[in-house]
């Protein structure tokens, strides 16, 4: 099986092939993992693909894990890529025409808007405040997971 080539997009298109009403972009594996729920990989709204058009496809694990794995050796579904990317473009630039674009450029294009950004957890923000505002050393009180 190829690697996947990063990053991964994500789209909700609630089985609809011409559209789609949201995109993400996971620079990480385990991004794409966290951003979607078990039910909704069993709804099938996600379409998935790596940055190459390989398609990708979400499963759920009899624990309720969501997984992820490239279902094709070679990628084979470009043109349905950058016809979703374009149409979620078309919604942040109503000015510009995308049907020239490349892939790459495609991609590009939509990383400002739909790069996932992970959160970082309260307890390690506190922490760095704590440190900076009293420069003290780590008295355990506070652990990072």
């Amino acid at each position: 099986m190829k690697d996947i080539k990063y990053p991964i997009v994500i789209f909700v298109t609630e089985g609809n092939d011409n559209s789609a009403c949201d995109a993400t972009l996971c620079t990480e594996f385990e991004h794409a993992i966290c951003t979607v729920e078990h039910y909704d990989v069993r709804d099938g709204i996600y379409t998935v693909f790596d940055a190459e058009g390989r398609l990708l496809e979400y499963f759920v694990k009899e624990n309720n894990k969501v997984d992820l794995r490239c279902i094709e050796d070679v990628p084979t579904h470009q043109g349905k890529l950058r016809h979703l990317l374009r149409y979620m473009l078309s919604e942040n630039y109503e000015e510009l025409e995308f049907e020239d674009f490349s892939l790459e450029q495609l991609i590009e294009k939509a990383k400002p808007h739909y790069t996932y950004i992970p959160a970082v957890p309260f307890r390690i923000t506190l922490k760095k405040w704590l440190k900076k505002l009293f420069g003290a050393e780590d008295t355990g009180q506070i652990k990072e997971k």
